[in-house]
């Protein structure tokens, strides 16, 4: 599919991520990715910004909520996604 959303799902942090990486790295096709989970440590959204920088395809992005509120990764989430 081309378009792939987690919305208000019920994962725990790192189950999510852990299914966000599964989901970007076998949709090649995948254009535009929302996901709304948090990361609970700087690790895990590393390795997700990481595989979103590398996909071939991603043209649209929106991540909510994906960092602890009070983390100090949030900004560097954004640094390299930027």
């Amino acid at each position: 599919c081309d378009q792939v959303g987690f919305y208000k799902n019920r994962f725990n942090a790192e189950d999510g991520t852990d299914f966000a990486v599964g989901v970007i790295q076998n949709n090649p096709q995948m254009n535009h990715f929302w996901f709304s989970n948090v990361s609970e440590s700087e690790e895990s959204a590393d390795r997700l910004c990481r595989l979103i920088l590398a996909h071939p395809n991603i043209q649209g992005l929106g991540l909510a909520g994906c960092c602890n509120e009070g983390a100090s990764f949030g900004h560097s989430m954004l640094k390299t996604l930027v």
